[in-house]
């Protein structure tokens, strides 16, 4: 395969997925050629992680699936990301730059029922 068409001379539809924030932003571009089927659960999961790093102001890590643990976004101190996530949000900093928080969007089930919730971890005695 070349730049411009096939190696036969023919040319092909790029299919592309646009994922548009409610502000108008295009917040992602995927490309796909015409031999390359598209995959609809990769495209559920970055509106997933787009919603949640929108809302709760963390990134997802790679291969990050909904109700993993997610990372703290570079901008947010320590001090803050204690504030908003330190209480059941299972904060934990493995390096100065890489700071794990559990889902947020499972804080209010880890709230109302501890032991129900993927992906908690119970410390032992």
């Amino acid at each position: 395969m070349r730049y411009g068409g096939t190696s036969r001379g023919a040319t092909m539809t790029v299919r592309n997925v646009f994922i548009i924030s409610p502000s108008k932003r295009v917040e992602l571009i995927l490309s796909y050629p015409a031999f390359i089927g598209r995959n609809f659960n990769e495209i559920l999961r970055v509106v997933d992680g787009l919603q949640l790093s929108a809302k709760y102001q963390v990134a997802t890590p790679v291969n990050w699936q909904p109700g993993d643990d997610t990372v703290v976004l570079p901008f947010i101190s320590d001090e803050e990301a204690e504030r908003m996530f330190g209480v059941g949000g299972g904060f934990r900093k493995v390096r100065c730059y890489l700071r794990y928080v559990l889902d947020p969007s499972l804080r209010s089930l880890l709230v109302s029922q501890p032991h129900a919730a993927p992906g908690v971890r119970e410390g032992t005695d």
